[in-house]
């Protein structure tokens, strides 16, 4: 995948900018809204996959294979929401950059409201 860019290396479409359809299809799948609320309430901007793989296979409750969510990850999930420009992966590393997005953290809010009763 690639190493952490700036900002200003993110084409207009990757920069978060997306519209309300966009982020809801991103939040459509359960692992991906985990995902990004993981990021969105972290202390950093960077998190390793190896937490993210823990809040993911804690959220399953029935045991998932740790080595099968991180492949998910790598393979579905966090290359979707890079493309988005929510986030840049590295996989040398194995750390994900979050770039913050205000709309898609309030569609999230949202869900979390809907949900809660």
């Amino acid at each position: 995948m690639s190493d952490f860019g700036s900002a200003g290396d993110r084409s207009a479409e990757e920069d978060g900018s997306g519209t309300l359809d966009d982020r809801l299809a991103l939040l459509a799948d359960r692992d991906r809204r985990l995902v990004v609320s993981t990021l969105a309430g972290g202390e950093t901007d960077r998190v390793p996959v190896t937490r993210l793989v823990e809040a993911l296979s804690q959220a399953s409750g029935d045991g998932h294979d740790p080595q099968r969510i991180r492949l998910r990850l790598h393979h579905q999930h966090l290359p979707r929401l890079q493309s988005a420009g929510v986030l840049t992966y590295d996989d040398e590393s194995a750390v994900v950059r979050y770039h913050g997005d205000p709309l898609l953290e309030e569609c999230l809010s949202s869900f979390a409201e809907l949900t809660s009763d």
